[in-house]
């Protein structure tokens, strides 16, 4: 095979007439750039990358750049890709287009500093980078054969990632999961939850959680909610684990299998409080600051410190939890449980309300009228009811976390597969191990996959510098280069 480039051998030698804005570190085959003002040069290592460059990659070759924030790319073979804006000194922002081919990167300080300054544009849709890795590829007919040839040489599955514990299958205003180190996500209707994520709705905003075992959560308006831990297989009960945390504001629930059949390792927490769950469904509510659940989980109170808050309790409930902290409450709609919180466990039955005063104090059950902090929960959608799932997802419920890819990729389909961090790309966000893909013949609304569903052969990640065998097999050394009559530089292989 041979291939022709007319690069104008006097303008190989051109200055550069803006600022360098990185540098290749590894050029494979014909790697070549054309700048802003139509100057086109034969990259090499140690190039330098300028504003406004379109790179271009040959079949079997590739590059591996670096740009001044640190972020590292490398750039598939047959790949045409502009660094239409890069700042990062001044005013940080970074525009990549992807016209052809694909890239797998592993970004800098730009998108870490501002979630919303990376953005790389294809003819598909726009994929909004967040500090992150992962590898963005416009498919033309090689992916459909990767995915049919499984077994070809050089195939690798993607990370699998953290596993997904819970999806948002409803969602009003604006709603964040965060697992700490400013790692803060927008969430969307899908979009996927791990243990560690806190769920934080502002005013007006809520959202219901389907987790692995069925269990659903709906988070109020104005609250925190932690999933600190969940492990589920429907075949093995002996490996099941919940323990979720209300940090602030309240929730409605309903348990899912764990709850059913395995009561003892669903737990759920509030400040000092414990709410111990019988396959039921129930309101969970903190009247002011439940306090640091970490520092408070574990109070223990003496003997005397038994009986005085039992007097207190009895005599001015509301007066001492306002010094000892906010009140929790519970009510089970549905089923029972049981409410633990200073030593003391209590049973509260269905229709029954559990109090605990104030941090580490003893609880108490009653029954009678909802106290106005539950009854501000009653206009949240019912867990247990079938509107609490959007109409838009409710059909997808089985398959939430099982995301296969059902079709071939065509030509013209975008798949983006995140390996750390996460990605937007058309509105829809997507965590680690997963993957969307849009475009061709899946249509323009993106699909939401798993990493390793996807198949198809992946790029080394660009802080491997070392040469792909897979890659370059059959390059070789038979690249040649020479000029013809009109002084244009031909390379060939």
């Amino acid at each position: 095979m041979r291939l022709f480039l007319g690069l104008a051998i006097g303008l190989l030698w051109t200055a550069a007439t803006s600022a360098d804005i990185g540098s290749v570190k590894v050029a494979r085959g014909v790697v070549t750039a054309q700048s802003a003002n139509g100057v086109a040069r034969l990259l090499s290592p140690g190039a330098k990358l300028e504003e406004g460059d379109v790179l271009s990659t040959a079949t079997r070759s590739y590059a591996v750049i670096e740009m001044g924030d640190g972020a590292r790319m490398t750039v598939r073979p047959r790949s045409v890709l502009a660094l239409e804006e890069y700042k990062f000194e001044k005013q940080e922002s970074a525009v990549l287009r992807l016209f052809r081919g694909g890239l797998r990167a592993i970004t800098g300080f730009i998108s870490k500093r501002n979630r919303n300054a990376f953005k790389i544009r294809t003819p598909v849709a726009t994929i909004g980078i967040r500090g992150t890795a992962f590898e963005a590829r416009l498919c033309d007919a090689q992916c459909a054969k990767e995915r049919r040839n499984k077994s070809r040489k050089g195939a690798s599955r993607a990370q699998a990632g953290p596993p997904v514990v819970a999806r948002v299958v409803f969602l009003r205003g604006a709603v964040q999961a965060d697992r700490g180190a400013g790692r803060a996500r927008p969430m969307t209707l899908g979009a996927s939850l791990y243990e560690g994520d806190v769920v934080t709705t502002a005013g007006r905003s809520l959202a219901v959680l389907s987790l692995k075992d069925g269990s659903r959560v709906t988070v109020v308006p104005n609250s925190t909610f932690k999933i600190e831990q969940l492990s589920y297989s429907e075949a093995e009960p002996e490996k099941d684990s919940m323990f979720l945390r209300l940090l602030r504001g309240g929730l409605r629930a309903v348990s899912g299998i764990i709850g059913k059949r395995n009561q003892s390792r669903m737990r759920l927490s509030a400040g000092s409080a414990t709410i111990g769950i019988r396959g039921t469904g129930f309101d969970l509510a903190c009247d002011g600051v439940c306090g640091d659940a970490e520092q408070t989980a574990q109070i223990e109170l003496t003997p005397m410190q038994r009986h005085l808050a039992a007097v207190l309790n009895g005599i001015v409930p509301m007066a001492h939890a306002q010094a000892a902290g906010g009140r929790i409450y519970v009510h089970f709609f549905s089923g029972s449980g049981t409410l633990t919180s200073g030593g003391r466990t209590i049973d509260v039955p269905t229709g029954g309300i559990g109090l605990v005063p104030g941090q580490g104090l003893l609880p108490q059950a009653f029954s009678g009228q909802l106290p106005p902090v539950l009854q501000q929960l009653q206009s949240a959608p019912n867990p247990a009811n079938e509107d609490s799932v959007d109409p838009e997802i409710k059909d997808q419920l089985d398959e939430l976390f099982d995301l296969g890819l059902s079709e071939d990729l065509g030509e013209g389909t975008l798949i983006v597969l995140v390996d750390e961090g996460d990605v937007s790309v058309g509105g829809v966000f997507l965590g680690e191990g997963e993957g969307a893909v849009t475009g061709g013949a899946q249509g323009a609304v993106p699909v939401r996959v798993l990493n390793q569903n996807v198949q198809v052969i992946r790029l080394p990640p660009p802080n491997v510098l070392e040469a792909n065998s897979a890659l370059l097999e059959g390059l070789g050394n038979s690249m040649t280069v020479e000029f013809n009559d009109n002084g244009q530089m031909c390379i060939g292989f």
